[in-house]
């Protein structure tokens, strides 16, 4: 098997590698970029890193400048949900502003999608699958307007010069849905201009956010009528739900030299939270020093040589649960307790993400590993099926006899009586 795995770490704001002590001090740059690194490429998994193109616009220059050279790729967010929740006006303008922001300071930049969704009441939480509907009726001017967009952005990218490629996020409620989504994209898009889309990106926003869902949406990438070999999906963070794409690569469903990215926050929010993933599992930690935080400083130590940079266990734990005040006196900031306190803290982070990316690769390898993950999660059956599946009728046949008994959390496709803007 000769696929490629990249792992897309977002939520930067809890990495903490954009505060202001950062900027100018090369000496924790330095740090940071060691840690990044080394994950980078290991466990048969790249490292690419994603800022928000509207809320960290500031940001973005600094970001592409201090950390670049370390990682895989730079991935851009567009900003569109966080354009409506601070409820600004969409605008081509403002559009225009985002994919400037993007070719300049980006590989990879999402495309502005317009969700094919209605809510009923107010608005809806992100996750919700309760208060919202697929609006059936108005696909093709959603994925048209898409489309529209993505037109656009080449355009602009174009005028920049920038070697950055937009991905076509493809939205959809079942096959049928994501098929003519992805057509009608496509039908707004120049062919001439087709070679300069990085790939697709698969949405879960407007199918649901059940197991079953995150089943079918890989399951339906390597039919879309767009000709590609790179997909990225979006929004996944657990072993669990990785394990559908790796035992349909396992079985040979998907063509060879397929390359596959993923985001999630899970790790990288994970010292905000005090969750810590080892050995295919969560452990938890408080502000109290316990066993939790031996069996971390342990596994961090064994990679990062802890002891060697004179930080014993006491010390980790007080960085760990420090801020900013850890290396500061007087107001100033003291190198030395500034170089402690990165690498710790992005160490942290960093360590999780090897452990992660280590569990993925072992599954991928290992067709009795896969199961013994699967069975842990108590989808040991439905994992064996999919692993004896080639073709899309034999996944159709698969969802007749399993789907049924997976757990799902589909939208509604039924038009409701009150609809509102999807929030």
């Amino acid at each position: 098997m000769t696929h490629t795995f990249e792992y897309v770490a977002s939520g930067l704001s809890y990495f903490q590698i954009l505060n202001i002590v950062v900027h100018d001090r090369p000496e924790i740059q330095y740090i940071i970029n060691q840690h990044f690194a080394r994950i980078n490429g290991l466990n048969n998994s790249k490292f690419s890193l994603l800022y928000n193109a509207f809320t960290e616009q500031k940001f973005g220059g600094l970001f592409y400048k201090m950390y670049r050279n370390s990682i895989y790729k730079v991935h851009a967010d567009s900003g569109g949900l966080q354009i409506i929740t601070q409820g600004k006006k969409m605008t081509p303008e403002l559009r225009d502003v985002i994919y400037r922001q993007q070719a300049k300071y980006s590989d990879i930049a999402m495309c502005f999608d317009e969700i094919p969704i209605k809510v009923t009441g107010e608005k809806s939480k992100i996750g919700d699958t309760d208060s919202r509907t697929f609006d059936t009726e108005n696909l093709e001017h959603y994925a048209r307007a898409t489309g529209k967009n993505i037109r656009r952005q080449l355009e602009v990218f174009a005028d920049e010069k920038t070697k950055s490629q937009p991905m076509l996020i493809v939205q959809g409620n079942c096959y049928d849905s994501f098929m003519k989504w992805t057509e009608f994209v496509v039908k707004e898009i120049p062919t001439e201009l087709h070679q300069y889309i990085a790939g697709v990106a698969i949405a879960g926003s407007s199918l649901g956010s059940g197991y079953l869902e995150d089943i079918e949406r890989v399951a339906y990438i390597p039919y879309l009528p767009f000709e590609t070999k790179y997909a990225h999906i979006l929004g996944v963070g657990s072993a669990k739900r990785m394990l559908p794409l790796i035992a349909l690569l396992r079985s040979g469903y998907f063509p060879k030299d397929y390359n596959f990215s993923y985001d999630s926050t899970s790790h990288t929010m994970g010292l905000a939270v005090g969750r810590y993933y080892i050995d295919n599992g969560i452990i938890q930690i408080f502000r109290h020093l316990d066993k939790n935080y031996l069996r971390i400083y342990n596994d961090m130590n064994t990679k990062y040589g802890l002891e060697r940079q004179k930080i014993d266990m006491k010390k980790f734990h007080k960085i760990i649960n420090s801020n900013g005040s850890y290396y500061t006196q007087s107001k100033k900031y003291v190198d030395n307790l500034a170089k402690e306190y990165y690498n710790v803290k992005v160490g942290f982070v960093c360590s999780m993400i090897d452990n992660f990316t280590k569990t993925i690769d072992d599954c991928y390898k290992s067709e009795k590993y896969l199961l013994d993950v699967a069975n842990r999660y108590r989808v040991l059956i439905e994992t064996n099926a999919l692993l004896k599946i080639k073709t899309l009728g034999e996944f159709q046949n698969w969802e007749k006899e399993y789907g049924k008994h997976v757990h799902s959390r589909r939208i509604s496709n039924v038009e409701l009586s009150t609809l509102e803007s999807f929030m």
